[in-house]
């Protein structure tokens, strides 16, 4: 005779492979688990869905706002204003971490320095297009200056006259051209200086030799006291062209 838990058993197993049974039971027994992996199979598609879209930030909010076909002026500024690099501007119009007193400070101290920047430029612009020029002109007469050297040649290097008493036509050496030159004496008729004659020229005029034969050279200490044509240095010259 059979005990209870060996007909349990015999029923379970008939109960499982009898025809129209066998679905009932396991279709019971699994459905939980069916819902289960539906539900987790669902959720994995959601995510793989949702990584293809946009990304969102932290808080949830992003510009524009996809409710919003074009967005307003206002929204426009606020958003600039959040991100905007521009020091001061953010603090002047950020509205959930300062009180209004602080809001208000900020505000005049950009208003204040956008001002100051727009009168800079403004200024500058102005000074550039007007194109001036600033010319000054200051003539001093001084009272006495220093004379410079003056050198006096004869355009007529050598004396025919002197030529043919000396036999010399051309000159080797310096001597030679001194022989054939016109003197000191014929040359230079008169000189003077600040008004005043010079009876002896050799000490005021000196000979030098220079490509253009030999010249005369005139050299003072005195400083030029008087002004006009009359002063300074006048000298009369004979140049000789006939000889």
């Amino acid at each position: 005779m059979k005990n209870e838990e060996e007909m349990a058993a015999e029923s379970g197993v008939q109960a499982g492979t009898g025809p129209g049974t066998s679905l009932g039971v396991a279709d019971t027994a699994s459905m939980p688990d069916l819902d289960l992996n539906n539900k987790s199979r669902n959720a994995s598609i959601d995510r793989d869905n949702a990584s293809d879209g946009p990304s969102l930030p932290v808080d949830g909010t992003y510009f524009p706002d996809p409710n919003i076909s074009t967005p307003t002026a206002l929204e426009t500024a606020s958003w600039w204003a959040e991100f905007t690099s521009v020091h001061g501007v953010y603090y002047a119009l950020e509205r959930g971490h300062f009180r209004p007193w602080k809001r208000i400070v900020w505000t005049i101290l950009v208003l204040v320095a956008a001002g100051g920047l727009l009168w800079v430029l403004v200024v500058e612009f102005q000074d550039f297009f007007e194109y001036t020029v600033n010319t000054s002109t200051e003539t001093k007469i001084p009272l006495n200056m220093p004379f410079p050297q003056v050198t006096v040649c004869n355009s007529n290097m050598y004396d025919s006259s002197l030529q043919n008493i000396t036999g010399i036509q051309e000159p080797r050496n310096e001597e030679e051209l001194s022989l054939i030159s016109q003197p000191l004496e014929e040359f230079i008729l008169y000189t003077s200086f600040n008004n005043a004659q010079y009876q002896n020229l050799t000490q005021i005029w000196t000979p030098v030799i220079t490509p253009f034969g030999r010249c005369y050279t005139f050299s003072t200490d005195e400083n030029v006291i008087v002004p006009g044509a009359s002063a300074g240095l006048n000298v009369d010259l004979w140049l000789n062209q006939l000889n």
